[in-house]
């Protein structure tokens, strides 16, 4: 049991810095990057971080269960940040 909670721990890190480094983009470098995923994603993240909708709010509009909001969440970031450093590999 003990290992498995520390996967999870280390899942929530990573997911932790990804949204740190999602959230600090550029807007113009943010819009090419939304731009480029898929319109799901792009929706997700878009409810989460624009409208500011909570997960409970998500799940409702969209009409699936909690765990199912958090990992559309998580991957999305993961997606967007994945485009994010083929987009502007220097980072700047």
């Amino acid at each position: 049991m003990e290992r498995d909670d520390q996967l999870i721990n280390i899942a929530e890190d990573e997911d932790e810095a990804n949204e740190r480094e999602l959230l600090s983009m550029e807007a113009a470098r943010l819009k090419r990057v939304l731009e480029r995923i898929s319109p799901n994603d792009k929706m997700i993240l878009l409810m989460k971080y624009q409208d500011d909708l909570s997960i409970k709010e998500i799940m409702e509009g969209l009409q699936v269960a909690e765990s199912a909001v958090k990992m559309r969440i998580k991957r999305a970031k993961a997606k967007a940040l994945e485009t994010y450093k083929e987009l502007f590999p220097d980072g700047r």
